[in-house]
């Protein structure tokens, strides 16, 4: 409105304003954030999401409700922790429990073991993301902040009984592993020493269409190998088609129809850093090859 314009106009703000919280240029108002522009569409929406938030925050008590319901979230990790010794907080001064992320330990499990109670969880999409820190004790960390419910965090402390007492009893199932393309031998190495089995297998492209994948719990590719949709519906169409993962031993996914692997319940994941370090070489390399002009030097040499 004019009003607005004018105000925005005419205000002069007493401390630093980031520059993608700008709504002026020059005294004026800024017309190309309302066109599109780059630098602060993203403020417009960040204003919006806070409205939003804002009103949620209000709709449930405003501050008094948010800190209530984490409060009860965390009353519910307590209660389960009170009668179950083999779990306990990481912290050990009552007073210096965080009622938001909730950090827990396992006492009768080791390492290995608590990972793979978190990957039970994330299997059966209980839970995501919820292991301890890199530099803390095995454990769990849970987040019981105001936006969860709180029949969700009691829902995930039944999972977490079934999956500890699953753990302990030594009844999770190892798995079978097929490696297609080429995988380093540590790689292999260390997953036999978690206890799965892992075979390296190439496969024709009339075995994967036949279903032939269907026997293993996972399969570890490159880019050799190509899962598309075809291959992944006659996969979960198996009689007893265990295929539950397929990982991906690099950083595109762009060989597997991630849709059909979606459809059939079939987990797809990354290596998103894994080049990392060959890309900055590269690059590197690349400025440093300009830098002293090598691949002239290179061509007047050869000629």
């Amino acid at each position: 409105s004019p009003r607005t314009v004018e105000r925005l106009e005419s205000f002069k703000t007493d401390r630093p304003m980031p520059k993608i919280f700008r709504l002026t240029k020059n005294g004026k108002l800024d017309k190309s954030i309302f066109n599109g522009s780059v630098i602060n569409t993203p403020s417009m929406t960040c204003f919006e999401d806070y409205l939003d938030a804002l009103k949620w925050a209000k709709s449930v008590g405003s501050l008094d409700g948010l800190i209530a319901r984490s409060m009860r979230n965390l009353e519910v990790i307590q209660k389960f922790v009170a009668t179950h010794p083999w779990l306990s907080f990481l912290a050990k001064d009552p007073a210096t429990v965080s009622n938001t992320s909730v950090c827990l330990t396992i006492s009768d499990l080791d390492k290995a073991q608590v990972k793979t109670l978190i990957a039970l969880l994330e299997r059966n999409k209980v839970a995501y993301d919820i292991g301890a820190y890199r530099d803390a004790p095995a454990g769990l960390r849970i987040w019981c902040g105001p936006t969860v419910e709180t029949k969700d965090v009691a829902a995930l402390m039944q999972w977490l009984e079934y999956a500890h007492d699953k753990v302990k009893a030594g009844t999770i199932k190892k798995m079978r592993i097929i490696v297609t393309d080429g995988l380093a031998p540590a790689a292999v190495k260390t997953l036999q020493q978690a206890g799965h089995e892992v075979v390296k297998k190439k496969l024709s492209k009339e075995e994967l269409a036949a279903g032939a994948l269907a026997e293993w719990d996972a399969i570890i590719i490159r880019s050799a190998t190509k899962l598309t949709g075809p291959v992944l519906k006659a996969t979960a169409a198996a009689p007893n088609s265990q295929l539950r993962l397929v990982a991906r031993a690099g950083v595109g996914v762009d060989n597997v129809d991630l849709k059909a692997a979606s459809a059939a319940g079939i987990m797809v994941v990354n290596s998103p850093l894994s080049a990392t370090n060959s890309v900055v070489e590269l690059a590197l390399a690349h400025l440093l090859s300009q830098a002293r002009q090598i691949p002239r030097a290179d061509r007047a040499m050869r000629q």
